[in-house]
């Protein structure tokens, strides 16, 4: 997954991947940019800026990474033959690992791609959970039933 954030601009025009120059973030800036602050634990105030459609880059890359994980776990889910609460828990403990590995693939720092911690970890949790649903029964009645 890419993840979109503001990073220097390498050069006139030059973009690398699809990571938001700097150039993009001044534009959003002027054009509906979203300025966040927060304080610090020694009083002072610090303000980020965050350019709305490198937000919607991930969010989506998010949601999509989600909806491949649930397909995958609900066919795995599907072949091993689990049904009941044991298939509904595994939902949540592939959740819990794309989670993990998104945040280590992130190096554990959220900050320049995502305005909260929740962002990362809980927004979508429930999204995709009718998909993985159809394909844990479409591969438990696949391989264990037909």
């Amino acid at each position: 997954f890419l993840f979109a954030r503001e990073r220097p601009a390498r050069g006139p025009g030059k973009k690398r991947g699809s990571v938001c120059a700097r150039g993009e973030a001044k534009m959003a800036a002027r054009q509906g940019g979203v300025f966040v602050t927060s304080k610090r634990s020694d009083g002072t105030i610090e303000k980020e800026l965050f350019s709305p459609q490198c937000m919607k880059q991930n969010a989506m890359a998010i949601t999509n990474g989600r909806t491949v994980t649930a397909i995958a776990g609900g066919i795995f889910s599907g072949i091993l033959g689990l049904t009941g609460l044991q298939g509904a828990l595994c939902y949540f403990l592939y959740m819990a690992l794309f989670s993990a590995t998104l945040l280590m693939k992130l190096g554990l720092k959220y900050q320049p791609y995502f305005t909260s911690w929740s962002q990362v970890c809980i927004d979508g949790l429930f999204s995709s959970i009718t998909t993985y649903i159809l394909f844990w029964t479409l591969a438990y009645n696949s391989v264990h039933v037909f």
